[in-house]
């Protein structure tokens, strides 16, 4: 670092570097060591550099493997391409090779083995939203990573796999990762047509029982993505999905932690509750007669009751409360104030039955 000079200063040498990881990354056309060699060569050892810019050689021990054409060199060789490109002193220097790397991942992108694909789309998806703010001519990038061929192909993996009952639960992870990288960085206009079908298989892991809550986890993350920034599409699915998730708020002995993560959600679907207002109003109404029926159901165990009385009561001022804020907003609460007052005394008098079974 002496003089302040990095050893990657030279946009040649990041160039051949760059050049060397995606000779790795692609199908192997003869033996690896020469890919090897060349990535080392390409990648000398320096402080805080070699650990961002590993090469696969470097990291071999750590996948394992090593024999042809093998997934984790593979594997090995693209992340080293990601770190290159994220990699900040970095970002001074990769307009010069801003070109080459969208021919490089259109290259890459051409490899349809379902491992190697889901690993490109998310880090090639990264790399673009990085490359996007130093770049001056970001259309040289757009070819590889804007272009129909990337989401159609992802997705005509993508969704079999979430459909897949018997799919690896690490692989449909893999595959909700993607969608939402994907859609995170693409321009919001032609990735809309991806929506509809991303959120029909969104729906159908809801609806499946043996979706577990860490898969749901990541599913909230995509579904609220999708209703924020694609709102236009997300709107006409909007009382679906949120009737599927309801359904999971309502598990018995879901633990308020997980309850709290699908609440969060919803603040998330902001103008979609204010927009719906009817469907809002009324399932605010249905809550409170939810509430009525618990109270009155003597048969129905106390700690049950209870708990789903809990449960009632923080979807319910999730829903007020995120309603109201965006009425408030938009200067039309009045819209809300007649439906409100019609409510005031059934809430009164589920809060005074909550208090007795809490202070009993």
């Amino acid at each position: 670092m002496q003089g302040g000079r990095h050893p990657h200063s030279h946009p040649h040498h990041l160039h051949q570097q760059l050049a060397a990881l995606v000779s790795a990354a692609l199908p192997s056309q003869k033996p690896n060591t020469t890919t090897t060699t060349a990535a080392t060569a390409a990648n000398p050892s320096s402080s805080s550099a070699s650990s961002a810019e590993a090469s696969p050689a470097e990291r071999k021990n750590k996948f394992g493997g090593g024999g042809r054409d093998d997934d984790a060199e593979r594997a090995a060789a693209l992340d080293s391409l990601h770190r290159a490109i994220i990699y900040p002193p970095n970002s001074f220097l990769l307009p010069h090779s801003a070109p080459f790397l969208s021919q490089a991942l259109s290259q890459l992108l051409s490899d349809n083995k379902p491992f190697h694909f889901v690993q490109v789309v998310c880090r090639a998806a990264r790399c673009r939203h990085r490359l996007r703010i130093p770049v001056r001519r970001p259309a040289e990038l757009r070819p590889a990573l804007s272009a129909r061929g990337l989401p159609d192909r992802f997705l005509s993996w993508a969704l079999p796999l979430l459909r897949d009952a018997n799919a690896d639960a690490s692989s449909v992870e893999s595959a909700l990762e993607g969608l939402t990288v994907l859609l995170d960085v693409a321009d919001a206009g032609p990735a809309e047509r991806l929506v509809p079908p991303a959120l029909k298989a969104c729906q159908e892991l809801l609806e499946d029982d043996r979706t577990s809550l860490s898969l749901l986890r990541r599913l909230l993350g995509l579904l609220t993505l999708m209703a924020v920034k694609f709102g236009s599409c997300f709107r006409p699915h909007f009382v679906d999905t949120v009737d599927l998730l309801l359904g999971w708020a309502f598990v018995p002995n879901l633990s308020e932690s997980d309850r709290r993560v699908i609440m969060d959600s919803f603040t998330q679907f902001r103008q979609h509750w204010f927009g719906n207002l009817q469907f809002s109003v009324g399932l605010l109404a249905k809550f409170l007669g939810d509430m009525d029926v618990l109270i009155h159901d003597a048969g129905l165990e106390a700690g049950r009751s209870l708990d789903r009385s809990l449960a009632l009561f923080s979807c319910f001022f999730t829903v007020l409360q995120v309603t109201a804020s965006a009425a408030l907003e938009m200067n039309m609460i009045e819209r809300m104030a007649a439906p409100l007052l019609d409510m005031a005394p059934r809430l009164l008098g589920a809060f005074r039955c909550l208090a007795l079974s809490l202070g009993g």
